[in-house]
């Protein structure tokens, strides 16, 4: 069974790509990637698609479901982190 964090990566994933294929333009990211490519891609089509950056109004939707997703991706793996960290009671 695949772990908390390993699901969110793989809808941030699935989110990263259905944006860049409804932009029009090419992310190479995968669920295997690793999570520095996974950063770049989310920074690359948040910058493509934010309004102030080049992007229309009405990327504005799009630009914060992004947004969204990705805090709570970081937030599951920092609990996931902190529950394997803190010592169990005897």
């Amino acid at each position: 069974m695949p772990s908390t964090v390993d699901v969110c990566k793989r809808a941030l994933v699935i989110l990263i790509r259905a944006l860049a294929v409804a932009y029009g333009f090419r992310v190479i990211v995968t669920r295997y990637s690793t999570d520095q490519v996974i950063k770049r891609a989310y920074h690359t089509t948040s910058k493509r698609i934010h309004p102030d950056k080049g992007g229309s109004t009405q990327d504005q939707t799009a630009q914060s479901e992004l947004g969204t997703s990705n805090s709570a991706g970081s937030q599951v793996q920092k609990r996931s982190c902190n529950l394997l960290a803190r010592p169990r009671a005897p």
